[in-house]
């Protein structure tokens, strides 16, 4: 029977959801304007490429940045960041309760009185006024949508992954060890971006920082500058991104179990035969979501490039062709626009699904996490494998690397010559195949993330890897960095997000004054 002390933690993370006071109003936006808002957001996260689950959080950031430009103050900030919300459907129509607009008030005094001090204190500088908006557009997400079980999820992870940890790192502190190991389970799980994971480590080591009121603020922003400065070397500290590549292809026995505890109820686990049948229905659901989840992503970001492409193509190349040569090249324009969308879908749409084999590993697994009488054989506890190189060898191959990367970008470079690349078409083929194979990559992920079974490269695979890993690896960097640089994005936030809403707000206003209208009318 489930009844061992972490699934009981576990269990107690699924708390009834609050509700509003019985009676109390919600929020109700007009339709028109909510469809206006709605298909602007729709188009503005085409341009910038992100995970679903982190879509409504960087709206957040985004309404408050724009807000704080005008004002400072929560009570103004609060009510309209709530009715944004509710008009983009990132939260429900007529289910939010009006006491909302208060608690996000709450929250938005702390972080603003924080900045506020900051200022005065002649601490401000605009990456600790970033980071704290970051935090309170996450805080506020939370608050929206809690993550009490999701949280319960990593600790339980960490509990169940423990062992391993312990035999592989005896030498590290305990506490580093269990703190790098909630990180990793963290990233595992949850996906987060950077500001996600701030925001979980500032909670999880800086309770009384989180706690403290408007009257805290000065001694609170004394302290933002050492709480970012140890949450950042935590993060880069090495060991949890060990532990990730050690225990990520367990992942979805807990995302699994977590599914059926949501969906069924925590008695569920007492019922050995019935949770067997909930894992195989669910794995093959997920099976099945995961690959249409794949197809839109891969339409997110095939428009992403695409819609990029020919912004620059029309700004860069054709004016260089007419500069240069004084006529526009057709092959490489044409490569340029359809190469590095076809190769993301190649990419994309060759990934295969897991078979009954990885279901029945994860039958296992979860048994073994739920059960403690189970058998281990998914969850032993094993030593992590970690090679510590001389200085010397790690010279070594850090030059083989560097030679094998001018090696194929040098034969990228001679191709492109030869089909009558310039300059500039052969740098925007680069840039953008970079990216195309990093999103592939991470598109294919979402299926090897389905897997729990040990799987091990080819030597060709490897081999040939080797040639294409430092283009992957600018896509990587690019990726991170690509709101910076995204002229899209930056025409949307600047140029058009300001007019637009305040367009949405003179739309609901006039709607609403038309419903009063013919309310006054009816009555009398």
């Amino acid at each position: 029977m489930a009844n061992h002390q972490r699934i009981s933690d576990y269990i107690r993370t699924f708390i009834p959801e609050k509700k509003g006071e019985q009676g109390e109003g919600t929020i109700a936006v007009t339709e028109a304007a909510s469809a206006l808002a709605f298909y602007y957001e729709k188009i503005r996260n085409a341009m910038e490429y992100q995970d679903d689950h982190l879509i409504r959080q960087s709206a957040i950031r985004r309404i408050l940045g724009r807000r704080i430009m005008f004002s400072l103050s929560p009570s103004d900030i609060a009510q309209s960041l709530v009715l944004e919300l509710v008009r983009s459907r990132y939260l429900s129509n007529n289910s939010v309760p009006v006491s909302m607009i208060g608690r996000v008030r709450e929250i938005l005094s702390g972080y603003l009185g924080v900045l506020e001090a900051l200022k005065r204190q002649r601490l401000f500088t605009e990456k600790r006024q970033d980071w704290l908006l970051h935090m309170a557009s996450c805080a506020l997400d939370e608050l929206f949508v809690p993550m009490e079980a999701e949280e319960g999820l990593v600790r339980l992870m960490a509990d169940v992954l423990g062992p391993s940890c312990e035999k592989s790192f005896p030498a590290v502190d305990e506490r580093i060890r269990k703190s790098q190991l909630i990180i990793a389970a963290y990233r595992i799980l949850l996906r987060p971006n950077i500001h996600r994971l701030n925001y979980f480590l500032l909670k999880q080591g800086f309770s009384q920082w989180m706690n403290g009121g408007m009257a805290d603020a000065d001694a609170r922003a004394r302290e933002v500058p050492e709480i970012m400065s140890r949450i950042a070397s935590a993060i880069r500290f090495s060991l949890n991104t060990r532990m990730q590549g050690a225990f990520r292809r367990f992942r979805i026995a807990f995302i699994v179990l977590h599914s059926i505890v949501k969906q069924r109820g925590p008695s569920i686990l007492d019922n050995p035969a019935g949770l067997e049948e909930q894992i195989r229905k669910v794995c093959e659901k997920m099976y099945a979501t995961q690959r249409r989840r794949l197809y839109s992503r891969t339409i997110r970001a095939f428009i992403y490039i695409f819609l990029t492409k020919m912004i620059i193509g029309f700004a860069v190349e054709i004016p260089y062709d007419k500069l240069t040569v004084h006529y526009v090249k057709l092959k490489p324009l044409l490569i340029n626009l359809l190469f590095p969308p076809c190769v993301l879908a190649a990419i994309a749409f060759t990934v295969r699904l897991p078979g009954s084999a990885n279901t029945n590993e994860i039958v296992q697994a979860v048994s073994e996490i739920v059960y403690p009488d189970v058998p281990q054989r998914v969850f032993v506890a094993q030593k992590i494998a970690f090679r510590r190189r001389t200085i010397a060898l790690s010279v070594f191959f850090n030059i083989i690397y560097g030679v094998i990367s001018i090696f194929s970008i040098g034969l990228f470079a001679w191709v492109l010559h030869r089909l009558d690349f310039n300059i500039a078409s052969g740098l925007i083929l680069f840039f953008f195949l970079s990216l195309v194979m990093f999103f592939g990559i991470t598109l294919r992920r979402l299926i090897r993330d389905l897997v729990i079974l040990k799987t091990k490269e080819s030597f060709f695979w490897l081999f040939v890897s080797q040639f294409f890993d430092p283009i992957m690896r600018l896509g990587q960097w690019l990726a991170f960095r690509i709101s910076r640089i995204n002229i899209l994005v930056f025409v949307f936030d600047i140029i058009i997000e300001l007019p637009f809403q305040a367009l949405v707000d003179i739309t609901e206003e006039w709607f609403t004054f038309l419903k009063e209208k013919k309310d006054d009318l009816e009555h009398r």
